[in-house]
């Protein structure tokens, strides 16, 4: 398989959304090519991150290709920088797309999309609503592109799709609350192990023990 995370810079309504710090510095590509490594089981599974701006240095596992601007235009479709990509690659296989502009997608859906493509031998997609895809997880076999294939139905919370601002800034929010109370949760899990009787105590916003 190979993962595909498409990250154009140019956006009408957020420019360089995709690469501007989103939590602690990091960017929205930053933490789609995270997930794609953390995902990674095979270890024949490549990382891409397409893009159409020289520059992007990414990390140790994950190739950076570069396309033409064109295929940035508000017509053009995805799938055509993914073909590219694929192309480039020498690659026509499975391809898994995570877009940078979906944060909220946790590896859970990650892996659920991939237990329905293991089960069914289907194209996936994640979707909110219906069968109207929300843009976190899409698995396609070759040249397959428009087909939805089996659908995974993911709640509002963590389908966000960032488009302008205010979807950012949203979507920051979000993210943020969940990791201070994974943070806070993990400060509890240790507390508990090197003292037990400090059950019922609160770290943070989460309360161990009884509920109250």
């Amino acid at each position: 398989m190979m993962i595909v995370i498409p990250a154009k810079r140019g956006s009408e309504r957020l420019p360089e959304k995709n690469f501007i710090p989103f939590f602690l510095g990091e960017s929205l590509v930053d933490l789609a090519v995270k997930q794609a490594l953390a995902i990674l089981f095979p270890t024949e599974t490549k990382v891409v991150v397409s893009t159409e701006a020289p520059g992007y240095t990414p990390p140790a596992g994950v190739t950076c290709v570069v396309h033409s601007p064109d295929l940035c235009q508000s017509t053009e479709s995805t799938w055509n920088a993914v073909e590219h990509a694929c192309y480039t690659m020498g690659y026509f296989g499975t391809v898994m797309v995570l877009q940078p502009t979906s944060p909220l997608r946790s590896l859970d859906d990650i892996r659920a999309c991939l237990r329905l493509l293991g089960e069914t031998s289907q194209n996936v997609t994640s979707t909110h609503k219906g069968n109207y895809p929300n843009g976190a997880v899409y698995i396609r076999h070759w040249k397959r592109w428009h087909d939805v294939g089996i659908v995974y139905h993911m709640p509002w919370h963590r389908s966000c799709d960032i488009d302008t601002g205010a979807d950012f800034e949203m979507a920051k929010s979000i993210f943020e609350e969940r990791r201070n109370k994974q943070a806070d949760a993990y400060v509890n899990a240790i507390v508990r192990a090197h003292n037990p009787s400090a059950e019922g105590e609160q770290i943070g916003t989460t309360t161990t023990g009884e509920r109250p």
